[in-house]
């Protein structure tokens, strides 16, 4: 059985994304990545960037932010 490790706490909310500094409005909503908790807008986390997260115990998909959906290889 895989132990899952408990969710990162979600950033408290504010008026601009983590990401990208942007003002949230009634068009730019604000989101939380279910991955890494941060406040982001929806071109930081478009609505079809989802994905499981197993290891938070999301097994169906959940709304991800851009950098936790396609991470960087190093």
């Amino acid at each position: 059985m895989e132990e899952k490790i408990a969710a990162r706490p979600w950033q408290d909310d504010g008026p601009n994304c983590n990401q990208c500094n942007s003002e949230f409005s009634a068009i730019n909503r604000k989101h939380h990545c279910r991955k890494c908790g941060d406040l982001v807008c929806v071109a930081c986390a478009p609505n079809d960037n989802q994905r499981p997260v197993p290891e938070y115990g999301y097994m169906d998909s959940v709304r991800v932010c851009l950098k936790c959906f396609n991470p960087k290889k190093i």
